[in-house]
């Protein structure tokens, strides 16, 4: 589509296009000199990125963003879900926040908080989240509730997750 709006993190910030990667702008309104990872979009221009010690949140198209500490120490992975909760994937655990990341609550304390290395959303909602104990945590309720899946045959340090159609990992 022309005129879709592109994201990518640099060691100066985030940049965005709105040509389909022919011309790039800055887009740092709101935070401070950053080494931004894990871009993720959501519905309806929501955009989250990560630093060392932040999450930081845009629902303008990356035009401005905000920033909150993250809750479980250094965040490796974060997601938007289809309702637009963010999930946030740290060495203590899932966390999910329903106010843009102002406030969170760790929503593995009921599987032990374990070390999370990727989350995934899959198309109808289901949060996956990866842990440093090769297994994948599955929840359809927005982490209320969570099973437990091995993930047998994942080789050690296997890093992200990614949904395709139908759920499938």
């Amino acid at each position: 589509d022309e005129g879709s709006l592109v994201l990518s993190g640099y060691h100066d910030g985030v940049f965005r296009s709105i040509d389909e990667g022919n011309t790039w702008e800055q887009a740092n309104a709101g935070v401070r000199f950053w080494y931004p990872y894990g871009i993720v979009g959501g519905s309806k221009n929501r955009f989250s990125a990560l630093s060392s010690d932040s999450v930081y949140f845009s629902n303008d198209a990356a035009a401005t963003w905000t920033s909150h500490p993250s809750p479980g120490g250094h965040p490796n992975s974060v997601a938007i879900g289809k309702d637009g909760f963010l999930f946030l994937g740290t060495p203590r655990g899932v966390f999910k926040s329903g106010n843009e990341g102002a406030t969170w609550t760790d929503i593995s304390a009921s599987v032990g908080s374990p070390a999370v290395r990727s989350l995934a959303i899959d198309t109808v909602g289901a949060v996956y989240a990866l842990t440093d104990a090769k297994s994948i945590l599955a929840s359809t309720d927005n982490g209320t509730t969570w099973l437990i899946r091995t993930a047998l045959g994942l080789p050690s340090g296997t890093a992200s997750l990614l949904c395709g159609s139908g759920g499938f990992l």
